[in-house]
């Protein structure tokens, strides 16, 4: 069993969430988290594009965790609003 499936057991409410199995599955998180560390803004631009939901989704469950400073201030220039609804527990 991969991490991505051992996650989708433990927190099944994530799977309601639009892509993110395959966000998990296909290690996107991981791509995510490098583009925050190299502030790529023009990666944020296309990844959001197809992964919308599952980065917001994923950028509010890893708070406190990982340091989002990065793609918070581009979604603050981009007035996207980060909900916080998708908590573990």
């Amino acid at each position: 069993m991969c991490s991505a499936e051992y996650l989708l057991i433990l927190f099944p409410h994530l799977a309601s969430i639009k892509g993110m199995p395959e966000f998990l599955s296909d290690m996107h998180h991981i791509e995510f988290e490098k583009l925050d560390l190299n502030n790529d803004t023009e990666g944020f631009e296309k990844m959001f594009c197809d992964w919308e939901d599952a980065m917001l989704a994923h950028r509010d469950m890893t708070d406190g965790v990982f340091n989002w400073n990065n793609f918070d201030k581009w979604c603050e220039g981009k007035k996207i609003s980060i909900p916080i609804k998708c908590r573990l527990n």
